[in-house]
């Protein structure tokens, strides 16, 4: 399978082109915006060097450092 094939096969799964946009720390109640790339909104990923917001074409698209809201932060999505 080509890098194109793989490509159209990512871009037709709105799984992640569908991601929330806001979140709610569930611990302090801060709300987070999650940045955008590409168009669509970050979703965090745990990675080697830590949590990330990645883009949903994957992280070598683009990826930003992810800053908890609190000591312990849970986000669920609005």
């Amino acid at each position: 399978m080509s890098l194109g094939d793989m490509l159209v096969i990512i871009m037709k799964d709105t799984k992640y082109q569908n991601m929330p946009k806001n979140y709610k720390c569930e611990n302090c109640g801060s709300n987070v915006d999650a940045p955008m790339h590409c168009g669509h909104a970050m979703h965090i990923e745990d990675l080697d060097d830590g949590k990330h917001w990645v883009c949903w074409m994957g992280t070598g698209c683009g990826k930003k450092e992810y800053t908890a809201c609190c000591d312990s932060p849970s986000l669920a999505a609005l």
